[in-house]
C-alpha cells in the first residue's frame, strides 16, 4: 500500500468512531478493502480497483503461480 493510500485510510479512521485505532500491520484484507472503498468513493476508480485487484491475487494465488 503506497504512501498516500495510508495517510487517507488513517484520515478517515480518526474522524469515526474508531479513531482510537492504531496500525497494526497496515497490509491486512481489512485495511486493503477500506482503502479501495474510500480511494473508490473519491472517484479514484484506477487506484481502487487496483487495491481489489490485490485482493484477488492474494485470495486466488495458487491460480496465479
Amino acid at each position: 500500500m503506497d504512501s498516500n493510500a495510508k495517510e487517507l485510510y488513517w484520515q478517515y479512521v480518526k474522524k469515526s468512531l474508531w479513531s482510537d485505532m492504531r496500525p497494526v500491520d497496515g497490509k491486512s484484507v481489512q485495511t486493503v478493502m477500506m482503502t479501495a472503498r474510500l480511494l473508490h468513493k473519491q472517484g479514484k476508480y484506477a487506484e481502487s480497483a487496483s487495491y481489489y485487484e490485490a485482493l484477488l491475487k492474494y485470495f486466488l494465488k495458487d491460480k496465479y503461480e
